[in-house]
């Protein structure tokens, strides 16, 4: 997160944040321009934070905030699936096969803490 690495609040000018980026690293690329561009916007910032820059810079259909996280349902939903994947596989040994019913409440917990 670019606001949070460099400590500039949401809303102040993308100019600071592009000059406080030129003091750390002299050239940006294609993408970067993209994203500094997008973020002129108060509202794309808000997307920024929210949602992330690969909503906000990929997503040309989204217009309200539901398309974005329409947009990024996917991707969280896919880490969710391989995280109980590996705890599927790391707990089918008999004597590690307690620990799977604390892993699946530690894992829809951590979904619904993400949602919220």
């Amino acid at each position: 997160n670019i606001y949070r690495d460099t400590g500039v609040p949401l809303k102040m000018s993308t100019s600071i944040l592009r000059t406080i980026m030129e003091n750390n690293k002299t050239t940006f690329n294609d993408k970067e321009q993209t994203l500094l561009k997008k973020l002129e916007s108060y509202e794309n910032r808000l997307i920024y934070v929210t949602y992330g820059e690969e909503a906000l810079l990929e997503c040309s259909y989204c217009y309200s905030l539901t398309d974005y996280l329409m947009f990024i349902i996917p991707n969280i939903a896919w880490s969710y699936v391989i995280m109980a994947s590996i705890l599927g596989i790391s707990t089918m040994l008999k004597r590690k096969s307690h620990w799977r019913t604390y892993g699946v409440i530690w894992l829809i917990g951590s979904g619904f803490l993400e949602l919220y």
